[in-house]
């Protein structure tokens, strides 16, 4: 039996930062919110946020 597939996963100790993703990730998480939320919401998180939000690519489909 494979030995690694039996011990646990082991994680960082040092927290992640959500303004760090990659922009195309922010993208994709802020693609399931709303146009009120992105617009009232997610765009005031912080600069990258604010960034991917204004982005063309955010509002090439907008469902109201």
């Amino acid at each position: 039996m494979d030995s690694s597939s039996s011990s646990p996963m082991k994680y960082e100790d040092k927290p992640r930062n959500w303004a760090e993703l990659l922009p195309e990730l922010t993208a994709s998480i802020l693609h399931r919110l709303g146009v009120v939320e992105i617009l009232e919401n997610a765009q005031k998180v912080c600069r990258p946020w604010h960034r991917v939000c204004k982005d063309p690519s955010m509002w090439r489909k907008i469902d109201m």
